[in-house]
C-alpha cells in the first residue's frame, strides 16, 4: 500500500542517578535518587495518508524499566 507508512524503534537506555517521587505513607511523598535504571522497549507508529491534505496515524510504546544494575 503506497499510502501506508509503518515504523518500529527499539531502545535500550541506561540512566545514572534518576530521581523519582516515592510514596512513603499516605499523603507523604519524597524525592529519592534511584541509583541506576535500565529502560528497554519498542515504539511502533503507523500512518495512513488520506489524499493530499489528511493523514491518520497511531502509535504504541512498550517499555520495561528496572532499578539497580544493568
Amino acid at each position: 500500500m503506497r499510502n501506508l507508512t509503518a515504523r518500529a524503534t527499539w531502545f535500550d537506555n541506561g540512566i545514572e542517578n534518576p530521581v523519582a517521587n516515592v510514596t512513603l505513607s499516605a499523603g507523604v511523598r519524597q524525592r529519592q535518587n534511584l541509583g541506576r535504571t535500565r529502560v528497554r522497549g519498542v515504539q511502533t507508529d503507523v500512518d495512513y495518508r488520506l489524499g493530499t491534505d489528511w493523514r491518520i496515524g497511531g502509535g504504541y510504546v512498550f517499555d520495561v524499566a528496572k532499578r539497580h544494575g544493568y
